[in-house]
């Protein structure tokens, strides 16, 4: 019992920042739009969504990688995490000088550009945060990445209540992700441990990149895929109805923030018992997904009844589209469900698996998304984004168990 409890609240404790960062843009789209019109509401949703896909792309694949090599050996979070901090840095600064050229060639605009390198800094953070998680020190990881995103909400509001326009809040994006990238770098150069040594590219290090490619190529095309829906949005529809897509979206968004952070907190123990045998994996996976189905209804049946109210938050979404919104909200129920099975592919080292997966799924995205918006508009999106999520989990779990059980007969030929 007692081990159910603490691992309870390390779920809690690990799910908290993540849940914060997603709250954190909820909290400064309604604050921003009780000035702004759903155009502009529309504008920094999609300059965010940007800043995100590229910081994704830059920390996700090789982080999460990196963190199972740390938890299967320790040895290695000690010898390397300054280094492939120091690595990413590199990395991140090219990112930023292409983004810089895309600026200068009129292909997006500054705001864009600010928060691509906002939200790049902020995936620096990560380097240490998922150093924390390695080490199981829940408590630190939480306490930092929590204030990492509060001092975040705390300054944009008051700069909202100052009257800053949009490029002014961007500012103060940037501005919060450069002193935590510090901050961030300090504590891990002072780490009990952390060897303050630079290593480039050694046998680890190009071993730990080629394993990390397919997993980085299949995480960009699957970030595509799942916000291919605003690209063609902000494309088709008009300026309007792409801030009340956007409200939708981010709404769903926290959701979604909040179950891929207690997928995050499951990949220590999916690796125990991924070590223990494939069939341990398995079951145990199967048995999270009933529990994990019944919390996603009631969260769903509560929202359902909650969103009348939606106009209190945002005054200016239009209630004739309130039918749509509460029509998204069964995403929610997907989102709980596919919770045991987000990291399956990295935790199996199927990374390649991973890629090809990500590659069918945003084909299934533009066949989705592209016809439904051109043709019922801001409903075709809506729909568009529930069947993509619904086709998402069921496929993922059906491949999982496919190559599960195919590992399982192999081995007891």
């Amino acid at each position: 019992m007692k081990h159910k409890i603490r691992a309870f609240k390390n779920m809690l404790l690990m799910s908290a920042p993540e849940y914060i960062a997603g709250f954190s843009v909820f909290v400064i789209l309604i604050s921003f739009s009780k000035k702004a019109s759903l155009a502009e509401i529309g504008e920094l949703t999609f300059a965010n969504t940007v800043g995100q896909l590229v910081s994704s792309v830059l920390a996700v694949a090789l982080l999460t990688t990196m963190r199972r090599d740390f938890v299967l050996k320790t040895a290695l979070r000690d010898k390397y995490a300054i280094s492939l901090y120091i690595i990413r840095i590199l990395i991140s600064l090219s990112i930023f000088i292409i983004s810089f050229v895309l600026l200068e060639l009129n292909l997006f605009s500054e705001i864009v550009l600010l928060m691509i390198v906002s939200r790049g800094i902020d995936s620096l953070s990560e380097t240490y945060y998922y150093t924390l998680l390695s080490k199981e020190e829940i408590l630190k990881f939480s306490i930092l990445k929590s204030m990492h995103y509060i001092s975040l909400i705390s300054f944009v509001i008051l700069g909202i209540y100052k009257g800053f326009d949009l490029h002014q809040i961007s500012y103060i994006f940037l501005l919060n992700s450069i002193i935590w990238c510090l901050v961030n770098f300090i504590l891990l150069f002072f780490e009990k441990g952390i060897v303050k040594k630079i290593i480039f590219l050694d046998t680890y290090q190009t071993d730990l990149f080629k394993r990390t490619l397919p997993l980085l190529m299949s995480s960009t095309i699957y970030l595509l895929s799942a916000r291919l829906n605003l690209f063609i949005v902000k494309k088709i529809c008009s300026p309007e109805d792409f801030g009340l897509f956007s409200i939708i979206i981010t709404i769903l968004g926290i959701f979604s923030i909040f179950t891929s952070a207690i997928s995050s907190f499951l990949i220590n123990k999916q690796v125990e018992w991924y070590k223990v045998s494939l069939q341990r994996l398995k079951i145990n996976s199967i048995k999270l997904a009933i529990p994990l189905f019944a919390a996603g209804l009631i969260i769903l049946l509560i929202s359902y009844f909650v969103s009348d109210y939606i106009n209190y938050l945002f005054k200016n979404f239009d209630m004739n589209h309130l039918w749509l919104l509460k029509l998204s909200l069964i995403s929610i129920l997907v989102y709980f469900i596919q919770i045991p099975y987000n990291y399956l592919f990295t935790v199996m080292d199927k990374n390649k698996v991973a890629l090809y997966f990500s590659v069918f799924m945003i084909v299934v995205a533009a066949l989705l998304y592209y016809p439904f918006t051109f043709y019922f508009g801001l409903t075709g999106s809506v729909i568009a984004f529930l069947g993509y999520n619904i086709l998402w989990c069921g496929s993922l779990f059906g491949i999982s168990m496919y190559i599960i059980n195919k590992q399982i007969l192999k081995g007891n030929e």
